[in-house]
């Protein structure tokens, strides 16, 4: 019975993977204020914090809009399959567990960058006002 109702329910695993993703990127600013200064990459990004903070919004933004746009076109494709064929075309897609932790994979990390990852540095003040010298 509850197997069943996790089954009918589409957003339940993609819910499970932003939870996951969230999770970890906390987990990795953690660690990165844990080991901060002790490991230097300078040939991965020198432009900074406001540089790589934007390099995450442009990926963020990019990957929602693809997987938008993705998953948008597929339905439309379903709902007129499901016209010709049977309505049970678009409910057996909704069901697919890959389909699920595909959303999940693709729409989870799009999430995380906008609450973990853009957070203020810890270069500014609590307030925000005005950067601290380092």
């Amino acid at each position: 019975m509850r197997l069943a109702w996790a089954r009918e329910r589409f957003w339940l695993i993609p819910l499970a993977c932003t939870v996951v993703a969230i999770g970890l990127g906390l987990s990795f600013i953690a660690l990165d204020q844990l080991i901060r200064g002790s490991i230097q990459l300078p040939f991965l990004i020198s432009s900074g914090v406001d540089g790589a903070r934007a390099m995450l919004s442009a990926i963020a933004g990019s990957m929602i809009t693809f997987t938008g746009l993705v998953f948008s076109i597929t339905i439309v494709t379903l709902q007129l399959a499901s016209g010709q064929f049977s309505p049970r075309v678009l409910r057996t897609f909704l069901q697919d567990r890959f389909n699920q932790l595909t959303l999940g994979i693709f729409v989870a990390p799009d999430l995380t960058p906008s609450d973990v990852g853009l957070r203020p540095s810890p270069a500014w003040d609590p307030g925000g006002r005005s950067p601290r010298p380092d």
